[in-house]
């Protein structure tokens, strides 16, 4: 009679639960991605042990321009030299929008008209070009006499227009991804999206440095509205960034480059 090998009998089976838990544990992930991500659809990148990365998928892939590939894995540069998790396909492509989100005072227009010039492209700052549809001379009158709600339909409407002209460089401004048909126009037009960061305390201190017209969002001091605000519109930046960028430690020149290179 032929023995019985119950050592190894017994690993096999405890291998085929181990599976079949990675296995349970990774739909559930998939279900809670599914759940919480709004905007186009998403392929999941299995990384090591229950680990998950993922990344923005064209809606028609079909196509070959740029907002037909895939939106390449939302990556995180450190200026100087970059970290990316899943590098940009080689193949060359038509340039498409580069657009800069971020907190007031990351530096988007600073360095945008940078990048833009690197890259020999137009650049629009879309606060201008809000602003210009509005009779106010500022932000801030605009706000006071329309309501923040009348400044973020015509965000919208603006930066539709922007998408449909030629190729630039555009500076969002900062609560434009908190809305939902913004966050879909990025998702569909022929993007690449940056998201600068930098830590609220800079920011704070940038803009006590600053004598502008930004109206405050929250009424508070410059170092809790930035704490909050960061904290608040973190999922919306990540829902519609490609890369992510540190803004806060070094030069605009050297940050314009390092994004540069991403594209």
């Amino acid at each position: 009679m032929p023995s019985v090998q119950r050592g190894s009998s017994s690993a096999s089976h405890l291998d085929r639960v181990s599976v079949a838990i990675a296995v349970r544990a990774r739909l559930i992930c998939i279900c809670v991605l599914k759940a919480r991500m709004s905007c186009s659809t998403f392929q999941l990148i299995w990384g090591e042990g229950f680990w998950i990365r993922f990344r923005r998928m064209s809606l028609n892939p079909s196509s070959r321009g740029w907002g037909s590939r895939s939106r390449g894995s939302t990556s995180s540069c450190q200026v100087p030299g970059s970290m990316v998790e899943q590098p940009r396909e080689s193949e060359d492509r038509p340039m498409g929008h580069v657009v800069l989100a971020g907190l007031r005072a990351v530096g988007k227009t600073t360095i945008g008209k940078i990048l833009a010039s690197s890259c020999d492209l137009g650049f629009v700052d879309l606060d201008a070009r809000v602003l210009s549809r509005f009779p106010e001379a500022t932000v801030k009158q605009c706000w006071g006499k329309y309501g923040e709600a009348a400044w973020r339909e015509a965000e919208v409407v603006s930066l539709q227009e922007v998408l449909s002209e030629p190729a630039c460089v555009v500076a969002l401004g900062g609560g434009v991804p908190t809305i939902p048909a913004a966050r879909d126009l990025l998702a569909t037009e022929h993007t690449v999206v940056f998201w600068l960061q930098a830590a609220p305390q800079i920011l704070a201190a940038r803009l006590a440095a600053e004598e502008g017209d930004r109206p405050s969002l929250t009424g508070q001091s410059p170092a809790e509205e930035m704490a909050e605000i960061c904290q608040r519109r973190e999922a919306d930046y990540l829902a519609i960034a490609d890369h992510v960028i540190d803004a806060g430690h070094q030069e605009p020149e050297a940050i314009a480059q390092a994004m540069k290179s991403l594209l």
